[in-house]
């Protein structure tokens, strides 16, 4: 680990450029969002022409999720900056591309390369912040994070809306804003040598153990030799996917179901979502105070409960400042979420590991969105109401499943923490 003399990750220099680097995260599709309809327009003359400016946007999730378990490796081998400071360079290059291309089959093309470097940007600035930080500390650099993504995401929003007004390239030029960060990364990041020297003599240790069996058997690998928790795991990985299947319902569905509710306009539209992320950097914000009274466990329960709430309110309710209400609850569950998880998973993986396992949660938040659309849309279709009450129905549905989901989490840690306070009195 690096030596604090030499190093001091606590500086506001270091702070401040992980959390720079963990607001690009977003801007990939948030930037280009308000282009689309201009882009659509331009591009008019080709087949399913609606279908392909769309993968501009969602492209780049396809291939975080994809990239993110390989992206993982690369942090625990090669090394935390180093992929950091990659994938930065290709995120400012491939996309600013998009700008001078005319084809859209390359500019798609670019954008699958902006997922992978988003994929490698994510994964090495959370494990960098796993690395630096422990206990409390740890958690509010997270609830930061997590905090800095939700303003990356108004920003870009913002600024994408203001330069697409005068040409629908334009907003391909904020990916620049990597290379004004990439010296700061380049100065003040150290890599936490350590850990990677770790990795190595783990890797030596195995192949060395393999020369020296009999008959060429294989030792087991490294992960077996360090306690790496996978019930746990497995119970993160599935509780992000979980809720960003359902938090994302707010981006795909909200616009077109408070249309059929209120015939509101493309502004109440931004208003509603501008809302939900307000709470969302608020709940961020508020994580660390949540984190010294209840443990990562209780937190999934209050932060889903929440989720939960705001959805029945959504699908219940036929008036616009009501939705706004359950959307604010939406928002602050989904801001103590996520850092909750991001500090459970670093808390818990041995560092020699923490790149593989940050590179899981990663594709298995990715995953969520993905599946949000695939799963509920179909349903909206299936329904045999008017397509307001269809809209209502998945967000109730919606927070009935995140319900029961809630009841076994919390019927299962009451019967966990009875076991632990037994086996203490024993």
């Amino acid at each position: 680990m690096i030596s604090q003399n030499q190093y001091n990750p606590d500086s506001l220099i270091v702070k401040s450029t992980l959390l720079l680097s963990s607001t690009l995260i977003v801007f990939a599709a948030a930037s280009l969002t308000p282009a689309l309809p201009a882009m659509q327009e331009y591009f008019a003359g080709l087949n399913n022409v609606g279908l392909w400016v769309k993968l501009v946007v969602a492209i780049p999730s396809l291939f975080i999720l994809l990239g993110a378990p390989v992206v993982g490796i690369g942090v625990d081998y090669i090394g935390r900056k180093s992929i950091l400071v990659i994938s930065i360079i290709l995120f400012g290059l491939f996309g600013t591309l998009g700008f001078f291309i005319p084809s859209l089959f390359w500019i798609l093309v670019s954008r699958a390369l902006v997922g992978l470097a988003t994929a490698g940007i994510t994964t090495s600035v959370t494990t960098l912040i796993g690395d630096y930080y422990l206990g409390q500390a740890r958690v509010k650099v997270l609830g930061l994070q997590a905090a800095f993504i939700g303003i990356g995401a108004v920003t870009a929003l913002l600024t994408g809306g203001v330069l697409a007004d005068f040409d629908w390239r334009n907003p391909f030029l904020t990916h620049l804003i990597a290379f004004l960060l990439l010296p700061l990364i380049l100065l003040v990041i150290k890599e936490p040598e350590g850990i990677v020297n770790q990795q190595k003599s783990a890797s030596s240790e195995s192949v060395q153990a393999a020369a020296n069996q009999p008959g060429g058997e294989q030792p087991q690998p490294a992960s077996t030799q360090v306690n790496v928790p996978k019930k746990i795991l497995i119970f993160i990985y599935f509780t992000a996917m979980l809720g960003e299947v359902m938090l994302y319902l707010v981006p795909v569905h909200l616009p077109f179901y408070l249309q059929a509710m209120t015939g509101a306009n493309a502004k109440q539209n931004s208003i509603a979502i501008a809302a939900m992320t307000l709470f969302f950097i608020i709940g961020s914000l508020l994580f660390a105070k949540v984190k010294e009274r209840l443990d990562y466990m209780t937190i999934v329960v209050v932060s889903l409960g929440l989720v939960s709430l705001s959805y029945e309110i959504v699908g219940l309710v036929n008036d616009y400042r009501l939705v706004l209400l359950g959307l604010t609850i939406c928002g602050l569950g989904a801001g103590f979420l996520v850092p909750n998880l991001d500090s459970w998973l670093t808390a818990t993986v041995p560092a020699i590991y923490r790149g593989r396992a940050v590179g899981g949660l990663t594709a298995a938040t990715f995953l969520g969105q993905f599946l949000s659309p695939v799963l509920t849309q179909p349903l909206i279709q299936k329904l045999d109401f008017d397509i307001y009450t269809n809209y209502g129905l998945v967000y109730i549905l919606s927070g009935c499943v995140l319900t029961i989901f809630v009841f076994i989490t919390f019927i299962v840690d009451q019967f966990r923490k009875q076991e632990l306070e037994a086996q203490s009195l024993n």
